[in-house]
């Protein structure tokens, strides 16, 4: 994961650290088919030589993935939790791919260190949870190497989601207190202009599309307690304690008549592909 900002960040990291496992359990398989899509995405584009870069790395599959899928390449993670990356370490060493991949601890949002020299960025399910996500974007773009590639996926704003279930269960209203951290942005539809900066940097959009795939739980108590136990609901409970997690769980539950029956959702996700121009500077 990814963040910016002291506090805000140090909040994410250790929110994340405490859930990778979890994360890594529960989440990266009904998460996977988006991720999927993601690197075929940039496999099936042509690139040029430099490095492959994961933003927002998590337990490490992309970086398995892309090194199977595009050999010959040096793949670098990047996560903001040390826990995310020590996952993806040990996943690396057990693919044997330690003298091409590596992951380490580092805020994904700037790159400041890799202008105009990667290949290809990856990230999946990382730019909803950074402030200014545009002005990520954008630096995402401007670290590539002209002809590089970014193939982005993110869980979009609460006007975008196709799955009211999904949505609501990381809508900060149901918190009842705006001032929480919170791995939304500011406003209904904060993602209407999020490739803006980019194509004004001179970015090449090559798609921008919604990915809709089912994503099944046990129960939607299940599924709120997955949310909390291994993914973004961590950090508020870390923030805001389990008194108040409780009742928001009470909250959440009792709008819904059934409550220990298996669900399906079918959550969308925004899919970007930008190209950097081969004339670009």
């Amino acid at each position: 994961m990814a963040g910016a900002g002291s506090g805000r960040s140090q909040l994410l990291s250790t929110a994340w650290t405490t859930v990778a496992e979890g994360y890594d359990r529960e989440l990266v398989p009904r998460f996977w088919p988006w991720i999927q899509e993601r690197l075929e995405a940039l496999q099936q584009q042509p690139l040029p030589a430099g490095p492959l870069l994961v933003c927002g790395c998590g337990p490490g599959q992309e970086l398995v993935s892309l090194c199977k899928q595009l050999p010959g390449r040096k793949v670098r993670g990047l996560d903001l939790a040390e826990g995310m990356v020590a996952l993806a370490n040990q996943r690396i060493s057990a693919a044997g791919l330690r003298s091409v991949a590596s992951a380490s601890v580092g805020d994904a949002s700037i790159l400041a260190d890799q202008p105009g020299t990667v290949a290809g960025i990856l990230s999946c399910f990382t730019l909803q949870q950074i402030p200014q996500p545009a002005s990520v974007l954008a630096n995402w773009y401007r670290a590539l190497a002209p002809g590089g590639i970014a193939s982005v996926c993110y869980w979009p704003s609460a006007a975008n989601q196709s799955e009211p279930l999904f949505s609501r269960i990381t809508d900060p209203a149901i918190l009842r207190q705006p001032s929480a951290t919170t791995s939304q942005q500011a406003g209904p539809d904060w993602d209407r202009d999020i490739t803006g900066e980019a194509v004004s940097a001179g970015a090449q959009v090559l798609l921008d599309t919604y990915a809709v795939h089912d994503m099944a739980f046990d129960s939607l108590d299940s599924y709120w307690q997955i949310m909390v136990d291994c993914g973004p609901l961590h950090s508020r409970l870390l923030r805001l304690g389990a008194r108040h997690m409780q009742e928001a769980k009470a909250r959440f539950l009792a709008e819904h008549d059934v409550t220990d029956q298996p669900i399906v959702l079918r959550p969308s996700s925004r899919a970007l592909l930008l190209r950097k121009p081969r004339s670009s500077l």
